[in-house]
């Protein structure tokens, strides 16, 4: 069984719009857990870290989540599943026959 993180994207701006906001919160969630303000999303904002908000089409090649499991599929993996999704993050497993 292998598991990887991949981004995914949308097709749809508005949803491309809701997932960089929800992947500030995660952020902010974070930075707030692990120093207790917001020092580390200053920074990530600052270097436009957001790559739902300030794609770099030269460096960021996220894909749609159902291209990313067909590919696995028709790579010759089975069980291909999603075991988690948060703002535009996802958890993918796959097994090879």
């Amino acid at each position: 069984m292998g598991v990887n993180e991949q981004p995914t994207w949308s097709e749809d701006a508005l949803a491309n719009a809701v997932t960089a906001a929800a992947w500030d919160t995660a952020v902010k969630e974070r930075t707030q857990q692990l120093d207790g303000h917001l020092k580390f999303f200053a920074g990530f904002e600052r270097l436009e870290w957001n790559l739902f908000r300030y794609p770099d089409p030269d460096l960021d090649k996220p894909s749609r989540l159902f291209d990313q499991l067909t590919w696995l599929e028709r790579a010759g993996f089975t069980a291909v599943d999603v075991f988690w999704l948060r703002a535009g993050q996802a958890l993918l497993g796959r097994a090879k026959p």
